[in-house]
């Protein structure tokens, strides 16, 4: 199923500029022919097997003894081989500590060279916040030795709201009074194939009123789909905690919320990606303050995550990057990860509490259950660092390897010294 929207409205909003895809290429055929021409020449192999002997692994508390870690197949063989187990590749791990593949709960892919950038600072999977054309996302999804990606489906927005003209949509793709939310979700969020494992809608200040909201969300779960819900308002939370989508995505923008809804949010058991990250550039970028007409504040939006975390509300690791290609900007995938661990930490969490934020947490929640801890029989994705990241957070970036489902990362990024205070855009030159 394709789902086509072209609109001269970002450049309107940013430089006057003449109309494109905003996010996607100009023609669909293209960009699949794009993907697939990529993805051929590619050159990632597996080894038959791989043994990391004597690292220290995390077991989502602590960093065990010294043990050895088995790869066969793309998956966790055997965790503590015997001293006779061998395998075509073999890696000393001595001093240095395995952590699962790092999980961005909220990011915004159509090219693969985003995926592989994230897979170069550790981020074996991530989670696409809104597909526009199904078959473009299945063919992203799996592309065999970098990041994997699950996706939402294409966003429930108010017809004439800020999003809608953002991209374009067209009103037969957005949502109304008269709409029929059954028939809505079933159609354009999970029609047959459709590569979605998660219905996406989007509260905000001129959205869908509270009864649609609810109604999509019913809905989604009615077809034993889990719901997600974009809340960059104080007013947007409290329709989220109404609706009772299972995530919330951002955090307001605007106001500090009151802790009552916080204490709402975790009695309702629900999650929260916090994607500070976003708000870290839009705090340093006007661009980025001019394109989402947001007064990005980084003391309101450390203000919600504290209140979130001393609360109690269980928060994932998301950043909202994303590629605008026809600016010729990008937010730095991965690196932005790598930040949000720190900014997770700055909010109050502990680097144990950060690095599940990562890893374990978005794997339940998000049904990812083949990954997210390193244990017999789940992927291989893994990340071996050669500092301990439970002493500080930023250790994560001190990168030795990656292996995406078994596969080694070609071109890994040791990141020590970028600035996560000065995290903002840059220029599509960082996915080359």
């Amino acid at each position: 199923m394709r789902l086509r929207l072209c609109s001269t409205a970002l450049f309107v909003l940013l430089a006057q500029q003449a109309s494109a895809c905003a996010g996607l290429g100009k023609d669909h055929d293209s960009d699949i022919a794009s993907v697939l021409n990529y993805v051929s020449r590619r050159s990632a192999s597996t080894p038959d097997s791989t043994l990391i002997e004597n690292v220290r692994i995390f077991d989502g508390q602590v960093m065990m003894a010294p043990s050895t870690v088995l790869i066969r197949d793309g998956r966790i063989a055997d965790i503590d081989a015997g001293h006779g187990a061998t395998a075509s590749v073999v890696v000393n791990g001595t001093g240095k500590f395995l952590i699962p593949g790092l999980i961005d709960s909220h990011v915004h892919v159509d090219i693969p060279q985003a995926l592989d950038a994230m897979a170069s600072y550790g981020v074996t999977t991530c989670v696409n916040m809104a597909c526009y054309d199904y078959e473009l996302c299945e063919t992203l999804k799996d592309i065999p030795g970098t990041t994997s990606m699950f996706t939402a489906s294409l966003p429930a927005v108010g017809n004439g709201s800020f999003h809608a003209r953002l991209r374009g949509s067209s009103s037969d793709l957005t949502v109304s009074a008269s709409t029929n939310a059954t028939a809505w979700v079933a159609t354009n969020a999970f029609p047959p194939g459709s590569p979605a494992s998660f219905l996406k809608v989007t509260a905000e200040p001129d959205g869908p009123e509270q009864g649609l909201l609810n109604d999509l969300v019913a809905a989604a779960h009615t077809l034993g789909r889990p719901a997600t819900m974009h809340a960059s308002y104080v007013s947007a939370y409290e329709q989220a905690a109404i609706a009772r989508p299972e995530i919330i995505q951002h955090l307001p923008a605007d106001a500090v919320m009151n802790h009552s809804l916080a204490r709402r949010l975790l009695r309702q058991k629900q999650h929260v990606t916090a994607t500070m990250a976003i708000f870290r550039i839009g705090a340093n970028s006007a661009w980025l303050k001019t394109m989402l007409r947001q007064n990005f504040q980084w003391n309101v939006t450390m203000s919600n995550a504290r209140i979130l975390v001393e609360t109690g509300v269980p928060l994932l690791a998301g950043t909202d990057s994303t590629n605008v290609g026809p600016l010729n900007v990008t937010f730095p995938y991965g690196l932005t990860l790598q930040c949000e661990l720190e900014y997770l930490v700055e909010a109050g969490m502990s680097p144990t509490q950060a690095l599940r934020a990562a890893t374990e947490d978005p794997s339940r929640v998000h049904n990812m259950y083949d990954r997210g801890i390193i244990y017999a029989g789940k992927r291989a994705d893994l990340v071996l660092l050669n500092s301990n990241p439970l002493l500080h957070i930023a250790n994560t970036r001190d990168i030795s390897q990656v292996w995406v489902g078994g596969i080694p990362v070609q071109n890994v990024t040791r990141d020590l010294t970028s600035d996560c205070a000065a995290l903002d855009m840059v220029s599509n030159a960082y996915l080359s």
